[in-house]
């Protein structure tokens, strides 16, 4: 049987570098030598993921923005999909939260739009920051975004998720990314839009079954795909919420060739 492999990157595909491992490439290439799919799923945006694609030398859609973005770089004829909060929505919801957000960012084609820009919300871009950065009012843009990032005191968690909750829970969802002893990080994003969503639109795009999914990775934001695919595997160093939906676990963390090591053995590669 020929899969369709999802692959995230950040904590799977990619150790604490940044990095593909020669042994998770070889792999990789040799799994699409074998007519598997393989095709990246990250919640980073397309600037930040396209280096990987290459390196990779994959020659299919892949799968950005949690789910907002599916494109093909190298199939002109391949219909690239894009899904986005609508503006009227988006300025609403940042009217709503601005008093108590302490600040904010979204990407889109390779800009980052920040308010009130911190460094603290880094972390969960990886480094993978845009070309472009511009600080501005949200209401003042004309661009929308696939998801936003949003940092607030502690103290203010309950407010943000009862505006969320009460306000916007017909058009949109909120992960929760942690926090530390200041500051909680949340990404809001449109209720239908995830990882899962899009697999299930290239798994009936090319013609494919859901026994023929395989999806792994690590974060909050695998868990609908992990849960969703026929064979879900959690990394090693998977959150408990991934593990919990999983049917793997691999042996080893991103750092040691965690999900190459698992693909060899499930694929049986000499």
């Amino acid at each position: 049987m020929k899969y369709l492999i999802a692959c995230d990157l950040d904590g799977t595909l990619l150790n604490k570098n940044h990095e593909i491992s020669q042994e998770t490439q070889m792999i990789l290439r040799q799994l699409a030598h074998d007519g598997h799919m393989v095709v990246i799923t990250t919640g980073r945006p397309h600037h930040a993921a396209i280096h990987y694609y290459n390196q990779l030398d994959l020659d299919m859609p892949f799968i950005t923005d949690n789910g907002g973005s599916i494109e093909h770089p190298r199939n002109p004829n391949f219909k690239p999909v894009r899904e986005s909060i609508p503006l009227d929505i988006f300025h609403n919801l940042f009217t709503q939260v601005e008093p108590i957000i302490s600040s904010a960012v979204y990407t889109s084609n390779g800009v980052a739009y920040a308010y009130k820009y911190q460094r603290e919300l880094e972390w969960l871009f990886s480094g993978a920051y845009a070309y472009k950065l511009i600080e501005k009012d949200f209401r003042d843009l004309e661009v929308s975004p696939c998801g936003v990032v949003f940092l607030v005191e502690n103290k203010h968690n309950t407010n943000l998720e009862q505006i969320l909750d009460n306000e916007f829970s017909e058009h949109l969802n909120y992960r929760f990314w942690g926090n530390d002893d200041i500051y909680s990080v949340y990404e809001v994003y449109l209720k239908h839009l995830s990882k899962a969503k899009a697999l299930d639109f290239l798994l009936q795009y090319y013609g494919l079954k859901k026994d023929q999914l395989i999806a792994i990775g690590d974060g909050i934001n695998d868990v609908e795909m992990i849960g969703f695919a026929s064979v879900g595997v959690a990394m090693k160093n998977a959150v408990d919420e991934v593990k919990q939906v999983a049917d793997y676990e691999t042996h080893h963390d991103h750092d040691n060739h965690g999900a190459a090591l698992f693909f060899k053995d499930f694929f049986h590669i000499k």
